[in-house]
Order: structure tokens, then C-alpha cells, then sequence
């Protein structure tokens, strides 16, 4: 059964345009990477520094293997330099009902 995750973030609000361009970069491999379902990017209309991502996946093994990988490559480290604080991160399992 597929998962959703939910990241919610403050952003550093003179890195929004770097970080926008920095996450162009690197989701293309994102939504390419196998067991993903899709991965969308929304800014908060009235805290423009709020910045939540929507990941599908096919399980939380596929999540666990693509955050493994992103983490070995650097590039979480890097997507971390952008945040205020710790991001709040929710893991969804869709209900059979």
C-alpha cells in the first residue's frame, strides 16, 4: 500500500529563489527514482517562507532507499542549509475504508 509524506518547513526567506532553483535541479530525479508516485512543492500564501512537500511513494521501503541515497550523495545536507529549524515531517498510510 502506497504512503504519503507530508514535509513542512521555514525557509530562510532570502534563500526561497536559491532554493527554488536548487529543488528544479534535483527532483527530476525524484520523481524518477523507482517507487515514486509524485512529489509536489506548495509555499504557504500567507507565510510566504512556509514551504510543505507532497511525496507519494509505492511503500516505505522505496522512501527509505531514495532518502538513503539522497543522503550519501550530500544532497540532504545541502536542501538542510535552506530550513529555519527542523522541518515537521508526517508519514501517511491511506486507509482501507
Amino acid at each position: 500500500m502506497g504512503i504519503l509524506i507530508i514535509l513542512e518547513v521555514k525557509v530562510k526567506s532570502e534563500t526561497i529563489e536559491d532554493l527554488k532553483a536548487f529543488l528544479k535541479e534535483i527532483l527530476p530525479d525524484t520523481r524518477s527514482y523507482e517507487g515514486n508516485q509524485g512529489l509536489d512543492v506548495y509555499f504557504d500564501i500567507e507565510e510566504k517562507d512556509v514551504m510543505v512537500l507532497v511525496e507519494k511513494w509505492q511503500s516505505s521501503e522505496h522512501y527509505h532507499k531514495y532518502h538513503e541515497w539522497r543522503v550519501s550523495t550530500g544532497t540532504l545536507d545541502k536542501f538542510r542549509t535552506f530550513f529555519v529549524g527542523k522541518p515537521s515531517r508526517r508519514f501517511l498510510e491511506l486507509a482501507d475504508v
